[in-house]
């Protein structure tokens, strides 16, 4: 059976954007492993009868450790999920989550819904960012906007 693993800054987005995706791949014989921060939507993905994996993050922190951290869990969930592909939302989930998944041989396709506060005009960040999304979309087998 092929392994999917989802990936946003959030349950709830996954819940309210991505359910009717995820159930139409799990109808079609995929086994869907969700990775998204805890929050009151978790349960949730767990009662639509996929696997859950909570990973902790800021949404908008731009801690070099706490991203460090999360560069580390996704390298532990990608390992433990062997995932076949790789959808990845929101910005730390395109560039971490598909960094490590691309290197472990996984499909990536990653979709960008916006490119938020670090592009609202010119500075080191956008410089920074705009640098790990050429580095993370350069492995990405599709990249959508």
């Amino acid at each position: 059976m092929t392994t999917l693993l989802v990936s946003a800054n959030s349950s709830w987005n996954i819940v309210h954007f991505r359910a009717g995706l995820l159930r139409a791949l799990s109808e079609a014989g995929y086994r869907i492993a969700v990775a998204a921060p805890p929050d009151e939507h978790s349960n949730r993905i767990r009662e639509l009868g996929y696997d859950y994996y909570p990973l902790p993050m800021s949404r908008s922190g731009m801690n070099p450790v706490a991203d460090g951290l999360l560069l580390a869990r996704y390298a532990g969930l990608v390992r433990k999920v062997r995932p076949d592909i790789y959808l990845g939302y929101t910005i730390k989930p395109n560039l971490y989550g598909s960094l490590v998944a691309a290197r472990v041989g996984a499909v990536t396709v990653n979709t960008v819904t916006g490119l938020g506060t670090s592009f609202l005009g010119r500075s080191w960040l956008q410089r920074l960012v705009l640098r790990l999304y050429k580095t993370a979309f350069r492995r990405s087998h599709r990249v959508f906007f």
